[in-house]
C-alpha cells in the first residue's frame, strides 16, 4: 500500500498480523494501539511486515510508535443496539472522568490563558457549541477577553491577530481540518496555541503548546454525545480554577445518573412528533448553545429540520415560523433566565405551538415536562443535553434511520 499525506490525517497500524493505512485510528483500533502518525507531505510504503516513510524531498524520515492510550478502551455495542446509545449511556462514567484533570497540567494551561491578552476559541459544529459555554464561564467568571469564532470563518479574522493573542482550539478528533487550518494561521503570526482534545497523538496535539484530553476512550458514532460533555467537564474544570467556581462532583455525577430516568418518556415524545417537519429549540445564557447543541443533534441523526435560538430572538422573525403543533423545546432550568424564557413560551402557546418544557421546574405552560435534576446553575448544560441526545436518537429510530451513520456526514472532517 501507498499513501500521501497532505493536509489530511494519515497513520500507519502497525499489528503483527499486518499493518493498517488510515485516516482515523478507530479503522484499525480493534486490531492493534500500536500506531506511527506521518507528518504532513509525507509518504509511506506499507508491507505486511514493513514500512518506508519518505518526505517530499525523497529522504527517507523516521517516527517512533505510538502507543494509543485507548487499548483497553471497549469497541463493542455491549448490550446496546446501536453504539450512539451506548455512549449517551458511558456519559455516567465520562464526564466524572473529563474532570480528573492533572491539577499541575490545569494550572499551567490557566497561567497560560491569564497571561493572554486576548483569547480567541475556534471549533466546529458540536465544538464550537462548547466553546460558546466555555465564553460564557471565562467572561463571566474569570473576566478573561474571549471571543468564539467558527473554525471555517477565522481566516477572516487573522489580521487580529498578534504575541498577545492566545489560541484555543477545541477539537474531537484533533484532526478537523479547518481548526487546523486555524491553528496553522495562527501559529505563523507568533501565537500560542492551546487545545482541547479528545484524540491521543493527534495532529492538533502535536501542534499545540499544551493539550487537555477528553479523557473519554474511543466515540464511535459519527454525532459527539459524550465527548460534547466531557468537553464541558474539562472546560468547568478550566474556569474552577480560573475563577472561585466551586465544583461538586458528587452532585453532579448523581445529576447524570439521575437524568436517564426520563429516557422512556423521551421515546414516547419521539413517538409522538415523529411527523413533524421541524423542530425549534430555545434558550437563554448559557442555555442557549445547548439548544444549538438539540437542533444540530436532531439534524444530524434524524434528519429533521431543527434550529437552536436564543429564545429572545424568537420575536425578531422566527416567530413566523410558529404555528399549529409546531414542537418547540424550551429548555429552562431555574436559573436567571426562566422567567424570560417563559415569556417566550407563552409566545409560542398563543400560536399553536406545542412546547416541551426541559425544566427542573414544571409549568402549566409547557404541553410536555421533562424533569432534570437541580444543580448548581452554571451546571445544568451537562444534564440538559443529554435528554436532547435521547431524543435526536430515538426520533431517528422512529423515522427509520441508522443513528451511527448519518447520511453524507463523517466522524472526521479532514477536508475545507
Amino acid at each position: 500500500l501507498y499513501g500521501v499525506r497532505k493536509d489530511a490525517p494519515l497513520i500507519i497500524g502497525l499489528s503483527e498480523r499486518g499493518n493498517f493505512l488510515a485516516s482515523d485510528v478507530l479503522a484499525f483500533l480493534e486490531h492493534t494501539n500500536k500506531a506511527v502518525f506521518l507528518e504532513n507531505l509525507e509518504v509511506a510504503e506499507v508491507r505486511r511486515d514493513s514500512y518506508t516513510i519518505w518526505n517530499f524531498e525523497g529522504e527517507e524520515v523516521q517516527h517512533e510508535i505510538s502507543t494509543l492510550e485507548w487499548e483497553s478502551m471497549i469497541l463493542s455495542k455491549r448490550e446496546f443496539t446501536h453504539y450512539t446509545l451506548k455512549e449517551i449511556h458511558e456519559q455516567r462514567e465520562t464526564i466524572a472522568l473529563a474532570f480528573r484533570q492533572d491539577l499541575e497540567d490545569l494550572d499551567r494551561f490557566c497561567l497560560t490563558l491569564q497571561g493572554a491578552e486576548r483569547i480567541y476559541i475556534v471549533g466546529a459544529g458540536t465544538s464550537y457549541h462548547a466553546g460558546l459555554v466555555a465564553k460564557h464561564l471565562f467572561l463571566n467568571l474569570a473576566k478573561l477577553p474571549v471571543e468564539v469564532i467558527l473554525a471555517s470563518e477565522f481566516e477572516e479574522y487573522a489580521t487580529l491577530l498578534d504575541e498577545g493573542t492566545l489560541l484555543l482550539a477545541i477539537s474531537q478528533s484533533g484532526e478537523t481540518a479547518d481548526v487546523l487550518s486555524a491553528v496553522s494561521i495562527a501559529k505563523k503570526r507568533g501565537v500560542s496555541v492551546l487545545s482541547i482534545v479528545n484524540t491521543p497523538s493527534s495532529t492538533l496535539a502535536r501542534e499545540s503548546e499544551q493539550t487537555l484530553y477528553l479523557k473519554c476512550g474511543p466515540e464511535v458514532g459519527v454525532a459527539a454525545t459524550k465527548t460534547f460533555t466531557a468537553q464541558l467537564a474539562v472546560i468547568y474544570s478550566i474556569a474552577s480554577r480560573l475563577s472561585n467556581l466551586s465544583i461538586d462532583l458528587k452532585q453532579i455525577t448523581e445529576a447524570v445518573e439521575e437524568v436517564f430516568n426520563v429516557e422512556r418518556q423521551i421515546a414516547y415524545l419521539a413517538q409522538a412528533f415523529s411527523t413533524s417537519k421541524d423542530c425549534y429549540f430555545i434558550g437563554r445564557g448559557i442555555n442557549y448553545p445547548i439548544a444549538l447543541e438539540g437542533a444540530l443533534k436532531l439534524k444530524e441523526l434524524a434528519y429533521v429540520h431543527a434550529e437552536g435560538l436564543a429564545a429572545g430572538e424568537l420575536k425578531h422573525g422566527t416567530l413566523a415560523l410558529i404555528s399549529e403543533g409546531v414542537p418547540v423545546i424550551a429548555i429552562n432550568p431555574s436559573d436567571k433566565t426562566y422567567h424570560d424564557t417563559l415569556s417566550n413560551v407563552a409566545e409560542i402557546k398563543a400560536r399553536g405551538g406545542r412546547v416541551i418544557g426541559l425544566s427542573d421546574v414544571k409549568n402549566s405552560l409547557y404541553d410536555y415536562h421533562i424533569k432534570i435534576p437541580s444543580v448548581e446553575k452554571l451546571f445544568y448544560p451537562l444534564v440538559e443535553v443529554i435528554p436532547l441526545q435521547m431524543f435526536a436518537y430515538y426520533s431517528a429510530l422512529e423515522r427509520g434511520q441508522n443513528p451511527d451513520y448519518p447520511r453524507n456526514l463523517a466522524k472526521s472532517v479532514t477536508v475545507k
